[in-house]
């Protein structure tokens, strides 16, 4: 039992519940995201706690996550900038196109970078998301939406989910910065 990483992991569900909720009815393909991280978590939150077996499924899961959920907030936000509603097919089509290159990338062809480029590209799509926003007079938004996209990619490139730092396993600390980050763009969405 993993005792620090069930917590981690438990405000990982938590703040992906929170920014759900938030970008439903706006967002609902950035709520699809945010569901999609968060099950991930929750994951997380059964095998280091009572479930060590479920791994294989965690790491399934979490790869899903930043390969398909991570993409389509990515998506929502690039919507939400272009004022574009979500009545559209896009959302669909994008979800459905994520989730069959993710299968082909990560199943059948084994391409490790498409995983670092398919989530570099969504928190990418997010900035200049965020960055149109700000220029559209929306600053909250746009700010919240930056610093999100920012706060994930510290997560994964600066702090990791491998080792310590410090007295603090990096895994841990890694869910609490993109717990907030979840909340950043959840709320960039509902605004």
């Amino acid at each position: 039992m993993q005792i620090s990483t069930t917590i981690s992991d438990g405000a990982l569900v938590l703040a992906c519940s929170v920014a759900a909720c938030l970008a439903f009815a706006p967002h609902p393909s950035g709520a699809a995201g945010f569901a999609l991280v968060g099950l991930a978590a929750f994951a997380g939150v059964l095998r280091f706690s009572v479930m060590p077996q479920i791994a294989p499924l965690h790491v399934f899961l979490s790869a899903f996550a930043a390969q398909v959920g991570v993409p389509l907030v990515g998506f929502a936000l690039v919507q939400k900038a272009a004022s574009v509603g979500q009545a559209a097919l896009a959302p669909i089509v994008v979800g459905v196109a994520l989730t069959l290159l993710f299968l082909l990338f990560h199943l059948w062809i084994k391409l490790p970078a498409y995983a670092l480029g398919v989530g570099a590209l969504g928190m990418l799509a997010a900035t200049a998301a965020g960055a149109r926003l700000v220029a559209g007079g929306d600053w909250t938004a746009g700010m919240q939406a930056i610093l999100g996209a920012l706060a994930v990619a510290f997560a994964g490139l600066a702090i990791g989910d491998q080792g310590q730092l410090g007295a603090f396993r990096r895994i841990d600390l890694f869910h609490y910065v993109l717990a907030t980050a979840m909340l950043l763009m959840g709320s960039a969405l509902r605004t």
